[in-house]
């Protein structure tokens, strides 16, 4: 199927609309949008190697939010009859588009989370308050400026690179490097990609840092050998997939708590 593009701006399609196709993003970032008693809301964004409009794929129910061009996009079209002889035939691909459904309920379930300790934290602040943004303590940035950074502990007999990274782009997505990219149009991209040696404590797809509302939090993909956020582990095994992260310094563990790859996750403008 041929690419389509749309210019910042443009709604690619709205709440209600009948859902004929999703959509691979191939370049751009898409803004979604939920509307509720006439106001709309940010529910989340959607970057290249993610795909948008997914449930066309899998039911005949109309769009449940309005999808907006954030930037200059290039979408591939995915239509029930690409799904049919693409993909339905691929276990590869039907596991990595399962995986990005199970993405989206993570998102939803860690917005949830932080907004229930949010309100458990100032009980005089209702549950609406928080998931519509009005948040006491939210951190406002200006477009473009980088509310994160990320720097390596290494110790130099470890024998891994350092590296800082400012993040200003969401989910921020970590994993091991080298990876292959086996799911197809499906697959994500890694932003970050950590050195690592048998016996691997960093897994393909590790974690994610990610966005919301105002608030940041690091949620495990289901990693091998889990996170630890701040002495917290999170991960499959725990039955919690995600941690809130705190102003200022965090400490981020890839693996178990022998594991050489500590980070420090900075929130916050940093000085200087």
């Amino acid at each position: 199927m041929e690419e389509v593009q749309f210019g910042p701006g443009d709604v690619i399609f709205r709440e209600g609309d009948e859902a004929d196709a999703a959509y691979f993003v191939v370049e751009g970032e898409v803004e979604i949008r939920l509307e509720s008693s006439g106001t709309h809301h940010l529910g989340s964004r959607v970057r290249e190697g993610e795909i948008l409009g997914e449930m066309a794929l899998l039911g005949d129910r109309p769009r449940s939010a309005t999808a907006i061009a954030a930037t200059r996009v290039r979408l591939l079209p995915l239509s029930d009859a690409f799904f049919d002889k693409h993909i339905a035939g691929n276990p590869g691909q039907v596991r990595a588009l399962i995986g990005c459904l199970v993405e989206r309920l993570r998102n939803a379930d860690a917005r949830l989370r932080a907004a229930i300790e949010r309100t458990q934290r100032s009980p005089e602040t209702g549950l609406s308050d928080l998931l519509e943004g009005r948040i006491e303590g939210q951190m406002a940035f200006e477009e473009g400026e980088a509310p994160v950074h990320v720097h390596s502990d290494y110790r130099e007999e470890m024998g891994f690179r350092p590296f800082s990274v400012a993040v200003s782009r969401f989910p921020f997505r970590i994993g091991r490097a080298g990876r292959s990219g086996d799911g197809g149009v499906f697959s994500s991209k890694i932003d970050l990609e950590v050195e690592d040696h048998s016996p691997f404590q960093v897994s393909r797809v590790h974690c994610d840092i990610v966005s919301e509302e105002g608030c940041f939090f690091v949620r495990d993909k289901g990693s091998r050998l889990g996170t630890i956020v701040n002495g917290r582990t999170i991960g499959t095994d725990q039955g919690m997939l995600t941690a809130a992260l705190g102003r200022e310094s965090n400490t981020v563990v890839l693996g178990l708590p022998r594991s050489p790859h500590r980070l420090t996750v900075i929130v916050g403008k940093m000085d200087g």
